[in-house]
């Protein structure tokens, strides 16, 4: 059976038959699945040289996976045996499906001046420094170019009201499939004219084994009567005072 080759067209690697080779393989390093705008074939473009997160990945039960992957990518034997490592993210939030559009706006802000930008857990997405101040960044993303409909979260509205000079929603626009971006910043008085707060929504998930329930901690409240009456109280206390 032929082995499969590999070839270089604009930084992005390609499979290919036959032997018109220029690449054994695309080489070692971190990259994306990137989709060939004229022939819809699929190839892989180059994010970084090493595998790495300088952030957590939210509470969602992939710590294990993500342990697995990084020692596979570092073990002696992975890199003896020069194999490439794919890896695909989907999920919810914080498992890392915007890894991609984060690294490309903390270079983007050390390209405006910026200081120290790098990616977080919370209150944002990216963090940097500027003339000794603090801003905060949140990221959102999107394939589209002409309308976006999105989530933001407590913790970053909460972090909006104590600095609101310092923090930017940032929507990230998608190009020839996460190689590159364009950045719209919004401040919090430009974003809250596109938002609005639905009734509190309930998440359950159901295990038929009969051996999980939901999990207890984290940012995540557990249902309870008591919980239900006070978030009544709350919603319909600020619907009732709305201007």
């Amino acid at each position: 059976m032929e082995k499969q080759k590999w070839i270089n067209n604009g930084g992005v690697y390609f499979p290919i038959p036959g032997y018109s080779t220029i690449y054994s393989s695309p080489g070692t390093g971190v990259f994306q699945i990137v989709v060939d705008p004229d022939t819809r074939r699929l190839g892989l473009g180059k994010i970084s040289d090493t595998f790495e997160f300088n952030f957590k990945i939210y509470d969602l039960g992939c710590e294990d996976i993500f342990h697995r992957v990084i020692t596979t990518w570092f073990s002696d034997s992975f890199i003896r045996a020069g194999k490439n490592l794919g890896v695909i993210f989907n999920g919810l939030k914080g498992t890392g499906k915007t890894i991609a559009a984060k690294a490309a706006f903390v270079e983007e802000l050390r390209q405006r001046g910026f200081e120290d930008a790098k990616v977080v857990s919370a209150p944002a997405d990216v963090v940097a420094e500027k003339d000794g101040k603090t801003w905060y960044f949140e990221i959102k993303k999107t394939t589209h170019d002409d309308k976006y409909f999105g989530a933001a979260t407590l913790t970053e509205w909460v972090q909006v009201v104590k600095d609101p000079e310092h923090f930017r929603f940032v929507v990230a626009i998608s190009k020839d499939g996460d190689r590159t971006f364009d950045f719209i910043d919004y401040t919090p008085e430009e974003f809250m004219e596109f938002s609005t707060v639905p009734l509190f929504k309930f998440y359950f998930n159901i295990d038929f084994s009969g051996k999980k329930k939901a999990k207890r901690g984290g940012r995540a409240l557990n249902v309870t009567g008591e919980l239900v009456e006070r978030l009544r109280d709350v919603y319909y206390g600020m619907k009732d005072n709305r201007s």
